[in-house]
């Protein structure tokens, strides 16, 4: 294998790795941020107004609120499921050429066109204001096989 090659293959195993691990760091930002915002929110709607609740103490409600608040506008703005999803999908799809490049199916350069497809379907990070924007770059965007 030529060094050029070689340099080729090694970027594309170091893309594999990052795509997975920033697939795997998403879904711990969405299960913390999801788990902490509902347990916020939980607490805001099982506390507020409650008898027992003095106004010195009502400061604790506020502060849960901001935080319910703050972690699922968060996830809801940056889109954090989706883009998650994106990354798995990426890291599946170049893991797939990769195979089937160590088989000799397909070629280094489409080795390298795989790499840029699982940009594409990566996308850029997009701050959605509204709720129903769809993401741009989900699952059902995927480029055709072409393998």
């Amino acid at each position: 294998m030529p060094d050029e090659e070689k340099e080729v293959v090694e970027a594309i195993t170091k893309a594999i790795d990052l795509y997975k691990q920033t697939a795997d760091n998403l879904r711990v930002v969405l299960i913390i941020f999801g788990t902490v915002g509902i347990a916020a929110a939980l607490f805001v709607t099982a506390f507020a107004g409650a008898d027992f609740i003095k106004s010195d103490d009502a400061i604790s409600i506020r502060i849960a609120a901001f935080i319910a608040a703050l972690c699922l506008t968060a996830l809801t703005a940056f889109n954090v499921q989706a883009k998650g999803n994106n990354a798995r999908n990426a890291f599946r799809h170049l893991n797939h050429a990769y195979l089937m490049y160590r088989i000799g199916r397909i070629t280094v350069a489409e080795l390298v066109k795989a790499k840029d497809d699982a940009e594409k379907i990566i996308g850029s990070v997009d701050f959605q204001t509204s709720i129903h924007e769809k993401p741009v770059n989900g699952p059902d965007k995927l480029p055709a096989k072409s393998m």
